[in-house]
């Protein structure tokens, strides 16, 4: 397609997926909760696979890596600088670096599991996905030049990361989580070469109601629950967002068109998220304008004050160009 021709289908996807992630850290592991886990961060890594390019489809796979780099490690650093520098603030007026310290360590450090230190429990934050999805994409751009088993050894990576990871719990800067995600970018990567038949996909929306009653899924905690199942159905709740986002961008063009826009701004409100939710950013602003909300108020407030900042992050000089 063309760029006046651009099919706005992965954009809705992209949109409806981070109001999921947003809803999910409300609901968690409650019934909706377990609903929003079981595809909507690994959609996120499929669609990246769709997009991706293979081995021998980059003249200069070293420009492409710089890309990634370009695209996912600067709004990585610009949240981290930002978490950093509201807790050295903290750290100034409490006369307790500790806040600091640990807000540091955490990004030196990179991880989402917990590893005790005496200045707390270090884990990373909700940019684990930027990390992560760099090291899939660049694992799988050298994986792909065996087009005959990158599914097969995408899939043994995963499960060798899963038990380094039982073993060796702490490793740093998210590399065993984009081993576990690899399988999702190779099939992503799969989807834009062959057209599945109907008995396939009704076969995958199937696993995804299995996985549903019987297993788990939490990729930020590496848990799988019952690993296969998880990971096909998670690529079953994909299909099916991706069949109701095609019928949006059809039909209805106006909601179409608003989830669009919030997919295009998912890395900033992904980004603004992770410092809203880091510094308690909406939490502090409702003490200091003397207002009392209830719990579910208090979401709503919070999120809205996470769309002002990325729709600040959008549109200021300097800061835009990053998340464009």
């Amino acid at each position: 397609m063309t760029a006046t021709q651009r099919d706005q289908t992965f954009d809705i996807m992209k949109g409806i997926g981070i109001l999921l992630v947003l809803l999910g850290h409300v609901y968690e592991w409650k019934t909706i909760g377990h609903l929003i886990y079981s595809f909507h961060m690994p959609m996120f890594f499929i669609v990246a696979g769709y997009f991706a390019k293979g081995y021998d489809q980059v003249a200069d796979r070293g420009a492409t890596l710089r890309g990634y780099a370009r695209r996912l490690l600067p709004p990585f650093l610009l949240v981290a600088v930002m978490n950093i520098g509201w807790m050295l603030f903290l750290s100034v007026t409490r006369h307790d670096w500790t806040p600091a310290i640990f807000m540091g360590l955490s990004y030196l450090y990179s991880d989402t599991t917990d590893w005790a230190t005496p200045w707390g429990n270090l884990h990373l934050g909700i940019t684990w996905f930027l990390l992560t999805l760099f090291w899939a994409k660049a694992l799988f751009l050298y994986l792909s030049r065996w087009p005959g088993w990158r599914i097969v050894i995408s899939l043994v990576l995963a499960l060798v990361a899963l038990g380094v990871h039982r073993l060796v719990p702490h490793t740093p800067w998210c590399l065993m989580l984009a081993l576990t995600a690899l399988p999702l970018v190779t099939l992503g990567y799969e989807c834009r070469r062959i057209q599945l038949p109907v008995w396939a996909i009704c076969l995958l929306v199937a696993t995804w109601v299995a996985a549903l009653i019987f297993s788990r899924l939490d990729m930020f905690g590496y848990d799988w629950g019952i690993y296969p199942l998880s990971l096909i159905g998670a690529c079953g709740g994909t299909w099916l967002l991706y069949a109701f986002c095609r019928l949006c961008a059809r039909h209805l063009p106006a909601m179409g068109r608003v989830f669009a826009w919030l997919g295009t701004a998912s890395l900033a409100i992904l980004c603004m998220h992770d410092f809203e939710t880091t510094t308690h950013m909406g939490n502090h602003l409702r003490v200091l304008l003397g207002l009392e909300f209830s719990m579910e108020v208090m979401y709503l407030w919070r999120y809205a004050i996470t769309m002002v900042l990325a729709v600040a992050c959008l549109y200021l000089p300097g800061v835009k160009k990053l998340f464009r």
